[in-house]
């Protein structure tokens, strides 16, 4: 996956608004079947890109803009500084980061071409000290000559084929255009004759996010040499990858989440399609190479990029295998970045995403000084007030719920055959496939993932999940629950449900369960009925994770309240007791059926290795603390309910109120029915059903099919079948 400079972005924001307000006054022309027409085009694109990658339109009295270059001006000196200038050093004018063909960042990634480019950006950037340095075209040319031993016109191309198609290219080619004017003649040559060596031909199909990085480097080759096929091609991919995927296969859902390598959500790769297409779409504004269809991109922000984003920081359970590299914040950072460009779109949506960007870069303060710049994109929708979302989308491509409010950001992800095998690839994120069995994750702060705490979760025990003591899940043999499905009404409340089962692939015992989670507000109510393992044995006995908090703060002991009691937390202490409410660092939980509770405090210290093989496996982690509390035993085996609320963004005093006032009613909790009606205010209230077998419960019939039912007002119903055909778009 592209990583990218978050200075760079932060730069390239603040040149965007510079270029914008020109930009807003183009319009789409139709294209052209003249050559000299579209060659003049593809120049005009030339430079604009050009200009956008060196911030040569941005407001250099911008004073932050002068603090970012600056230290990406001292980054550059770091790098000169790990150039290898021993001529009989065997590495010489590499950056140490080579030293043979299996070397990862050579022929696993390609990654090694970022640093020519960093190099040609600072030589090419007017407001970089470095700019037009003889110093700098001096070590690019060193830099070429070293790690020309392996990559040069011709060359073998052996192990990873992304790191020779797309890591390698997607960074030389931009150097290309910077400095293929201030180059020697036959350090040009080379670089254009390694490029062509490299770049793909033809128009690239079905492979969606990487068929969007080839045909983007594709396009800007072309751009580079005006080489209107390899322009063409880029273009028609990039058409064709932008829109609508059917069913199955890659990209953009109909629903608008967005799959990659195999069914289930990746927004790893998602959101760096959502980049280089917002960056195709600005750059290409009124030229014959525009975007056939905008609006696509356009309603898929909307509808569903900006509901993954809360404060600075993401949901880095979409993210698939690369949601264990990192923490979410530099990705949030890239998502702010991408959207953008969308301000400048001339689209019926304009002023929604106007308004929607406000609130992004309102809600992360290093963003602030884009504030000002943005409301210069327009005058009279500059007035539109920012968007807060709120209310609960359900994606039935993925089998995943999101769940939004003022102040805080929940999912909840089911199994089923649409997320079946999304969880690891080349051995990353290991143990990812525990999280599409009823994980539902909390953002409060937004730090809930930074700083590495992913790795010292434990992992069996994340929140909301079912499991069993001593039963070892099937990595390779999960998305056997087909009865799961979501439905939302008024965009306000939502109700999601699914039977779970997990069976291994070979002979042996079978863990299902019976789960729903009907989402209000400021609350989400969890049933689970039906909990076994079968054959039973003594040993494996069903539990459910109420909750699970991880945290990264060492230096500060925040405390529990348990029914208005504060309780100091000792490292590694357990206890089992019966209590109403729970409040724990802003979050509250509520038994709604009274009955012990089995909590853990728990500190971890845990390598990378065991979420990411790729890592180093003796990278250690620092301290890191886990909360890992409430787990709720199924002690009597499928005859064992158990309901709870969980409240997020809330103060112990108000998670107290809502307990005394419990404004829920489980009218049934089996294993054919869950019912909840929820007490909204005096005259109105909430009924979920979830029929996981045909039934009658009150007058309320399912006779053909299991379903979801969800109403207020009994003649505003709404019904979605629980299976795994479902299409509630």
């Amino acid at each position: 996956m592209e990583e990218v400079d978050i200075i760079e972005m932060i730069c390239g924001m603040i040149w965007i608004v510079g270029i914008a307000i020109g930009c807003l006054s183009c319009r789409t022309q139709v294209a052209s079947a003249d050559p000299e027409g579209d060659l003049r085009a593809i120049q005009e694109i030339r430079q604009r890109y050009s200009d956008f990658l060196t911030l040569s339109r941005a407001p250099v009295e911008d004073n932050r803009l002068r603090r970012e270059v600056a230290q990406f001006d001292d980054d550059v000196q770091s790098l000169l500084g790990r150039q290898i200038l021993d001529k009989s050093d065997p590495l010489y004018g590499t950056f140490g980061d080579v030293t043979d063909e299996r070397s990862h960042m050579l022929t696993h990634s390609g990654l090694w071409a970022r640093s020519v480019r960093t190099l040609a950006l600072a030589y090419s950037t007017p407001a970089s000290r470095y700019h037009h340095s003889d110093e700098i075209l001096q070590s690019i040319a060193f830099a070429l000559k070293g790690y020309g031993r392996w990559v040069y016109p011709g060359c073998p191309k052996p192990a990873n084929w992304w790191a020779w198609d797309i890591g390698m290219p997607m960074n030389l080619v931009d150097a290309y255009i910077l400095l293929q004017n201030s180059l020697s003649v036959a350090q040009a040559d080379f670089l254009r004759d390694t490029l062509k060596h490299l770049v793909r031909t033809g128009v690239q199909k079905g492979l969606g996010a990487n068929a969007i990085w080839v045909a983007w480097i594709q396009f800007r080759f072309g751009m580079s040499v005006d080489n209107l096929d390899y322009v063409q091609w880029g273009y028609e991919t990039l058409n064709r990858q932008s829109q609508i995927s059917a069913q199955s296969g890659d990209g953009i859902k109909p629903d608008y989440s967005y799959h990659f390598h195999a069914p289930g959500m990746n927004m790893g790769y998602g959101v760096s399609h959502y980049a280089d297409i917002s960056r195709y779409l600005f750059l290409t504004q009124g030229t014959p190479y525009a975007m056939q269809e905008p609006s696509v991109h356009v309603r898929w922000y909307l509808e569903y990029i900006r509901w993954l984003v809360f404060r600075d920081a993401d949901d880095l359970y979409a993210y698939g295998r690369a949601g264990t590299r990192t923490d979410g914040k530099e990705r949030a950072a890239i998502i702010l970045e991408s959207t953008l460009p969308l301000v400048a779109l001339d689209s019926p949506d304009h002023e929604e995403i106007v308004a929607d960007c406000k609130r992004l870069l309102a809600d992360v303060p290093e963003f602030f000084s884009l504030l000002h710049a943005s409301e210069q994109l327009t005058v009279e929708k500059s007035r539109v007030a920012p968007a807060v979302l709120e209310g609960f989308r359900y994606y039935p491509y993925s089998s995943c719920g999101i769940w939004r409010g003022r102040d805080f950001m929940g999912t909840v992800r089911l199994d089923s055959p649409r997320n079946k095998k999304w969880f690891s690839i080349h051995n990353e994120n290991l143990l990812g496939h525990r999280i599409a069995d009823g994980h539902l994750p909390l953002w409060v702060d937004g730090f809930e993932t930074a700083g590495g705490v992913l790795p010292c979760q434990d992992w069996e025990r994340l929140s909301g999940i079912t499991g069993a003591a001593g039963f070892v899940l099937p990595r390779e043999s999960l998305g056997q629950s087909t009865l799961s499905g979501g439905v939302s009404l008024e965009n306000k409340y939502g109700l999601a449900a699914m039977e779970l089962i997990v069976k291994p692939a070979q002979d042996g015992a079978t863990l299902s369960a019976r789960k729903s989670y009907l989402f209000l507000p400021d609350a989400a109510i969890c049933l689970v009925s039906d909990a076994c393992v079968s054959p039973s044995t003594a040993a494996a006995v069903p539990y459910t994770v109420l909750a699970q908090i991880p945290w990264n703060l060492p230096d500060k002991r925040p405390g529990l309240t348990l029914d208005g009691k504060e309780l100091p937390l000792i490292e590694d202490k357990e206890w089992t007791q019966a209590f109403q409410w729970l409040h724990f660092r802003e979050r509250g939980l509520v038994n709604l059926m009274p009955r012990d509770i089995h909590l853990t405090w728990q500190t971890t210290t845990s390598p990378w290795s065991r979420i990411n093989q790729i890592m180093a496996p003796d990278r250690e982690m620092d301290r890191l603390y886990t909360c890992s509390f409430l787990v709720a035993e199924h002690v009597h085996s499928c005859t064992d309910a158990l309901a709870y609320a969980v409240l997020p963004a809330r103060t112990a005093k108000e998670v107290a109120r809502w307990a005394r006032r419990q404004p829920v009613e489980i009218l049934r909790c089996d294993a054919s029915v869950h019912s909840i009606r929820v007490q909204l205010d005096r005259r109105r209230t909430l009924t979920g059903v979830v029929f996981f077998e045909p039934g009658e419960l009150d007058g309320v019939a399912a006779s053909e099919k299991p379903c979801i039912m969800l109403w207020c007002d009994p003649s505003d119903k709404v019904t979605v079948p629980l299976d795994v055909t479902q299409q509630n778009i």
